[in-house]
């Protein structure tokens, strides 16, 4: 039976971490689906409908021969995703800083400057572009 499935999957592209997070997703509105039946059976019915769209279009990533499509799916989740985790990172710096410094994002370039607390008004000049402008500390 192994051998069965070994030689069906054969030039198949197989499980990846979108499909990973597809099906979870399918499976978080099937489940919504159930609960939200008795109290709103539209939104449950679209949670059904939805939950098993994603649920088929998994199982057509998976067992799909197009493999350069399927990776590139892939990697347009994964550059997503890690560009997510970045700015949540940033968000979490920029808080347990946010005592000490102040961030200010430049109005030429939109980078974020960090400047020290307490030193009144003071001109920033932008690391990036040189653009100067003025903020309060």
């Amino acid at each position: 039976m192994r051998e069965r499935i070994a030689r069906f999957m054969a030039g198949r592209y197989g499980n990846d971490q979108l499909n990973r997070a597809i099906s979870i997703c399918s499976l978080v509105l099937l489940i919504a689906s159930i609960v939200l039946k008795f109290k709103w059976p539209y939104a449950g019915m679209i949670c059904w409908y939805v939950g098993l769209i994603l649920l088929v279009y998994a199982y057509f990533r998976m067992l799909s021969r197009n493999i350069s499509a399927r990776a590139a799916e892939n990697q347009k989740f994964q550059s997503f995703r890690y560009s997510f985790a970045v700015k949540k990172q940033q968000r979490a710096q920029r808080a347990s800083q946010s005592k000490d410094y102040k961030f200010f994002k430049c109005p030429k370039c939109g980078v974020l400057n960090r400047i020290p607390r307490g030193k009144g008004k003071i001109e920033i000049t932008c690391p990036r572009c040189g653009e100067k402008f003025v903020r309060k500390s």
